[in-house]
């Protein structure tokens, strides 16, 4: 591979947020939806995969990246006094590469305490190996018609 002398350009303003009740869940909620693709889950409408009382819920949080204002990727954390698990990390199609789900990873990480468990795709695997997770298991996952 080689790069051409040039201009470098800046990179994309990837801000995370942790929702609210009554935040943007509805937002975070699509992303998740249309990111892994849930096509059980469409014709998409809200509070099928994230109902409004999820966020009421102790343990358990919301976060949203946007890059450049946009919404770009979210996923959940369940927590309690003795570990944290990461869950629906995705980052929508056409912002993927672009460090949303890094920036995503990095608030997750800063916000729970104690080991993080999470379950990952081939896909995430060199993110989450960069962060220093570790494999423990492998698992075989089968999906059928919904």
């Amino acid at each position: 591979m080689i790069r051409r002398p040039g201009p470098v350009p800046a990179p994309p303003a990837v801000e995370v947020d942790r929702l609210e009740p009554g935040g943007r869940l509805e937002t975070a909620e699509r992303i998740v939806v249309d990111g892994f693709p849930l096509p059980g889950f469409q014709p998409y409408h809200p509070g099928e995969v994230f109902p409004r009382s999820l966020l009421e819920r102790q343990g358990v949080d919301l976060f949203l990246a946007s890059r450049d204002g946009v919404p770009a990727g979210a996923c959940m954390t369940v927590t309690d006094d003795a570990a944290g698990g990461v869950y629906w990390v995705t980052t929508l199609p056409e912002h993927r590469s672009r460090g949303v789900g890094r920036a995503l990873m990095h608030a997750v990480l800063g916000h729970l305490r104690g080991p993080v468990t999470l379950t990952s795709a081939t896909a995430g695997k060199p993110l989450y190996d960069s962060l220093g997770f570790d494999t423990v298991a492998d698992a075989t996952w089968w999906t059928g018609k919904m």
